[in-house]
């Protein structure tokens, strides 16, 4: 379990340097973006929220709050796609498969 955990840490170690070095810096600013559009719609939804509250005809009210919701859900949607896409660019290379035959090979 240990060199599984070390394995891990090493190849961590390995991926935060590859993207200090520039590794994938376009998919990183990109994700980057998304994170910005999602939060800034989960803001626009807010803000039509409020202004639902402040509105007096009822038709007004049901546009915004239709909206709200609208803009609500897709930033939300797109906000935790930009952080599982954040976590797959962060994380470590994954390990390569067991060798079941090793000694198989090596026989003569």
């Amino acid at each position: 379990m240990f060199s599984e955990l070390s394995s891990w840490f090493e190849r961590s170690e390995k991926r935060r340097r590859e993207l200090a070095e520039g590794a994938d810096s376009d998919l990183v600013r990109a994700n980057r973006n998304w994170y910005r559009a999602g939060f800034g719609l989960i803001i626009v939804a807010v803000v039509l929220g409020f202004l639902k509250t402040l509105s007096s005809s009822y038709n007004v009210r049901m546009l915004f709050g239709w909206a709200a919701g609208a803009f609500g859900l897709i930033g939300l949607v797109l906000a935790r796609w930009a952080m599982h896409e954040h976590q797959f660019l962060t994380g470590p290379d994954p390990k390569g498969p067991q060798k079941l035959f090793d000694n198989f090979n090596n026989r003569k």
